[in-house]
C-alpha cells in the first residue's frame, strides 16, 4: 500500500460561510485552502459545514436577517462533515484554540441571533427616549437592530487593524454595533478594541475587535522532551466584527489576514497528528537510512567544521536580516553597521546624548571619498512610509545648520517601512509622489528604503561590487529610491 506524507499547511486554513463559489475562489487564488460553509439560507434549505472544526484557523461568516432564522428545518447536505447544524461550535472552537472569526454583518441583520454563535449585548432597542444599547433589553419594548450610520465622519481607532480597515472604509456599509464596551462571547468579559466609530458626541461603534491572550511556553527542547530556557509567549485569538463591505468582503479579509492575523498569533498552520507515522518505515528503507547514517559520521567533522563557519558568519552579519525587519534601536543599529560595512564614517548621535539632552539626528555621515558630509535618520514603520519622517529630517538639517552655524547639510533618510511584508512588495508604500519626490530633492534628502541598502551590502559580499561603488550609488541619489533588485548599479 502506497505512504503518503501528511500535509503540513504554513498558511491558515479558511472557512468561508455563506459566501458564493466565485469569492471562496479568490481566497483560494491568494495561495490559502479554503473552503466554502453554507448554512441553508441561500441554498435550498440545505447547511454544509465541509471539515471538522479541528482544520480550522481562520472563519469568515456572512451573517444576514433569517441566518439563523430556522435551523431545526434546514437539511443536511451530503458533503456535510457534521450531522447536526453546528456552525455555533465552529465559531467557539475555532475561538478557543486561538484562531479568528471575521464576522460581517448586513445591514438589516438581527443581532439576537448572534447569540446562536455566542455573541451578546450587539445592536440597540428602541424606547420612546431614542436608541439604548441592546444589553438593556430585558426592560425593553422592541426586540434590537442595527441603525444605519447616518453620519458624515468616522473616526478611526489608533490600532494597526483600525489603520488596515481605513483603506476600505469608503466600501463599508457602515451600521451602529453597540454603545457599551460589554460585548460578551459565550457570557465572558474579553479584551475590546472599538477599531472604527461614529463621530457623534455619543460615539457608537461601527467595527469591533474582541480578543483573548493565550500564553505558550516555548523554548528549544533537550533529548527528552524538557524546554531549555523557557519563554512565554502572548498569542491572540478573537472575533472581528464588522459592516458588510459588499463587493470587497474578500478584500478587506485577506488583507487582515495577511497583514495583520500573522502578528496576532503566527502559530496559525497545522501540524501533522501522526509524528510517529513520518518515522515508521519498510525494512529496505531502513537499511538504506543506515548507510545514509555511515556516510553523515564519516562526514561529522567537516560539518560541524562548516556550521561553525556558518553560525560565525550568521552572527558576523546578524545585522543584514535586522535592516528587512527590525524596529527601534535594534534597526538604528544595523543601519550603522550597514554604512559602516560601506565604510562610510558613522557617529551615533544619539547614543552619545544625555538623558537631558534633547533630541537630534540620529547619525553624522561622512564619505572618506570625497569628505561629503551628511546627517543621518533611521526610521521604521509596520506602515507605508510616512511623509512625517521628511518633516523630522528637515528639522534635524535646521537644527543642525543653526548649532554649528554652517549651511544646511544634506541628509540621509533610510526607512524600513511596510516589515511585515515581503522585499518585493513593498516598493508602492514608499515615497512616490511627485511633491514628495521635489519636496526630497528640494530639501536634499536621500530617502532610501532599507531594502536597497541591504542589497548593496549584499552585492559587496557577493563581490558583484566595490563599497566606493555602492558609496557612489548613494551619493548619485536623487529623492527616493526603492528598487530592491539595484537596477541601476
Amino acid at each position: 500500500m502506497e505512504k503518503v506524507p501528511l500535509k503540513e499547511y504554513r498558511k491558515p486554513r479558511i472557512l468561508a460561510v455563506d459566501f458564493n463559489e466565485n469569492e471562496v475562489k479568490k481566497i483560494k487564488e491568494a495561495g490559502y485552502d479554503a473552503k466554502r460553509a453554507f448554512t441553508g439560507l441561500y441554498d435550498r434549505d440545505e447547511f454544509c459545514i465541509p471539515t471538522s472544526t479541528q482544520d480550522i484557523e481562520v472563519v469568515l461568516f456572512n451573517y444576514k436577517k433569517r441566518t439563523f432564522d430556522t435551523p431545526t428545518q434546514r437539511k443536511k447536505h451530503k458533503e456535510s462533515i457534521p450531522d447536526g447544524f453546528d456552525f455555533h461550535l465552529v465559531v467557539k472552537e475555532t475561538f478557543d484554540k486561538g484562531g479568528w472569526i471575521i464576522l460581517y454583518i448586513g445591514e438589516d441583520a438581527d443581532p439576537l441571533g448572534l447569540e446562536y454563535l455566542y455573541i451578546h449585548n450587539l445592536g440597540f432597542t428602541w424606547t420612546e427616549n431614542g436608541y439604548v444599547s441592546a444589553s438593556q433589553l430585558k426592560s425593553g419594548v422592541c426586540p434590537p437592530v442595527f441603525p444605519k450610520f447616518k453620519g458624515e465622519t468616522i473616526s478611526i481607532g489608533d490600532y494597526d487593524l483600525g489603520n488596515l480597515l481605513k483603506r476600505f472604509h469608503k466600501s463599508g456599509n457602515w451600521i451602529l454595533l453597540t454603545n457599551l464596551k460589554n460585548i460578551a462571547f459565550r457570557t465572558a468579559q474579553l479584551e475590546q478594541n472599538w477599531l472604527i466609530t461614529d463621530d457623534a458626541a455619543t460615539p457608537s461603534a461601527l467595527a469591533i475587535e474582541v480578543e483573548r491572550k493565550f500564553y505558550e511556553i516555548v523554548g528549544q527542547t533537550d533529548a527528552s522532551g524538557v524546554i531549555l530556557a523557557p519563554k512565554k509567549v502572548v498569542r491572540y485569538g478573537g472575533i472581528i466584527i464588522l459592516p458588510d463591505f459588499g463587493e470587497k468582503n474578500i478584500d478587506v479579509a485577506l488583507a487582515i489576514i495577511q497583514e495583520y492575523l500573522y502578528d496576532r498569533n503566527p502559530k496559525l498552520y497545522s501540524e501533522p497528528m501522526h509524528e510517529w507515522l513520518l518515522d515508521y518505515r519498510p525494512e529496505p528503507v531502513k537499511q538504506l537510512q543506515s548507510k545514509i547514517i555511515e556516510i553523515e559520521e564519516k562526514m561529522k567533522k567537516n560539518i560541524e567544521e562548516i556550521n561553525e563557519k556558518i553560525q560565525q558568519e550568521e552572527n558576523k552579519y546578524s545585522w543584514l536580516d535586522i535592516l528587512l525587519v527590525g524596529s527601534n534601536d535594534d534597526f538604528k543599529n544595523s543601519v550603522v553597521m550597514a554604512l559602516s560595512f560601506l565604510e562610510f564614517k558613522v557617529e551615533d548621535i544619539d547614543r552619545n546624548l544625555s538623558p537631558k539632552e534633547r533630541k537630534r539626528e540620529d547619525f553624522n555621515i561622512t564619505d572618506p571619498s570625497n569628505k561629503s558630509f551628511y546627517i543621518g535618520e533611521a526610521k521604521a514603520t509596520k506602515r507605508g512610509a510616512s511623509e512625517d519622517f521628511i518633516t523630522k529630517t528637515q528639522n534635524h538639517q535646521a537644527s543642525y545648520s543653526r548649532q554649528h552655524k554652517c549651511p544646511m547639510p544634506d541628509a540621509i533618510l533610510i526607512v524600513n517601512h511596510s516589515h511585515n511584508l515581503e522585499p518585493t512588495k513593498r516598493s508602492g508604500r514608499f515615497y512616490t509622489e511627485s511633491e514628495i519626490l521635489e519636496r526630497l530633492k528640494d530639501q536634499h534628502i536621500k530617502a532610501i528604503d532599507s531594502i536597497v541598502l541591504h542589497a548593496l551590502c549584499q552585492k559587496v559580499l557577493g563581490k558583484e561590487l566595490k563599497r566606493e561603488q555602492a558609496r557612489e550609488f548613494i551619493r548619485n541619489l536623487s529623492g527616493a529610491y526603492s528598487d530592491y533588485k539595484i537596477s541601476d548599479v
